[in-house]
């Protein structure tokens, strides 16, 4: 009265949670938006190019042909290899199977990923320092989708090597694979620990909502890398599906395997400082069934 202010009143409300639900339908609908422009792309693709690569592949055959054509086609023939190896991206991302769960060995799965990069890693000069667990236990799983995922990562940590201007002559990827038990809540949103040196904030970034309760047994995977390391402005993307920062990269390969370690229940960390290499972290439940 006369002109003063008797009281106040304050109302704060935390918008959090609907913002987070906000976020989540906006990336819901462009997912599905992106998963039909590929499925029709990679359909219409994938016609032409059966029928480019079995002409090429008939002329390659020909007992007539100099041997300057028949490189020529071997490059040609290498091109559309590649071209299919995309399209099987487009697919897999748009139309995924269902799991084909079974019972399987983590360990074995990963060294079955190694062996398939053995050749990169060598001709690189890349080191491989590996500590994997004889004791994993044997879990339900699709041991394709997780041979493809691990290999996935390891062709990533190369590329991200090779890709160094200065890189070293002792360049290395470190892969380690335990049994552990989690000591607190572990989530797939949002920021999980960080110093406030933006580049050095561990990061839980791609929009599924797994969480692992404290006390959890789970198989932790772990891929580090000496390579360039992500921009902290990108890592809220990687797991965003056509984005990429590579020359020739789709922006799939990330994606995929978030989608492999959300299936069966995981979830997927990744730590990156720029200039210092990347870890990502993968921690799957021992004992779930997948979904």
């Amino acid at each position: 009265e006369n002109g003063t202010i008797a009281s106040l009143l304050e109302i704060i409300t935390d918008v959090t949670e609907r913002k987070r639900l906000e976020q989540n339908l906006v990336r819901s609908e462009k997912l599905a938006a992106a998963g039909e422009m590929a499925a029709f792309i990679a359909h219409e693709f994938r016609n032409a190019l059966t029928s480019i690569k079995m002409i090429l592949q008939l002329q390659r055959e020909s007992e007539h042909l100099a041997r300057a054509d028949k490189r020529s086609l071997d490059v040609a023939l290498s091109s559309l290899s590649h071209m299919e190896s995309i399209v099987s991206e487009l697919l897999n991302f748009s139309r995924p199977s269902p799991l084909e769960i079974h019972e399987g060995n983590l360990s074995t799965i990963i060294e079955e990923s190694i062996a398939f990069v053995r050749l990169q890693l060598e001709s690189n000069h890349i080191r491989l320092r590996k500590s994997i667990d004889a004791s994993l236990p044997i879990i339900q799983v699709d041991s394709s989708r997780w041979k493809e995922a691990v290999t996935n990562l390891l062709l990533n940590a190369i590329q991200a090597i090779d890709s160094k201007e200065d890189r070293g002559s002792h360049e290395e990827i470190a892969l380690s694979a335990r049994q552990i038990i989690l000591q607190q809540s572990v989530g797939d949103l949002g920021v999980a620990g960080g110093d406030g040196d933006e580049s050095q904030t561990t990061t839980n970034f791609g929009g599924s909502e797994v969480v692992l309760a404290k006390g959890m047994t789970c198989i932790s995977l772990e891929i580090s890398d000496s390579g360039t390391g992500i921009e902290y402005t990108n890592l809220r993307r990687i797991f965003d599906p056509f984005f990429t920062t590579k020359a020739n990269g789709t922006g799939l390969g990330l994606p995929l395997v978030k989608r492999t370690v959300s299936a069966h229940g995981g979830v997927i960390t990744v730590k990156s400082a720029r200039g210092k290499g990347t870890t990502l972290s993968i921690l799957l439940p021992v004992g779930r069934n997948g979904r």
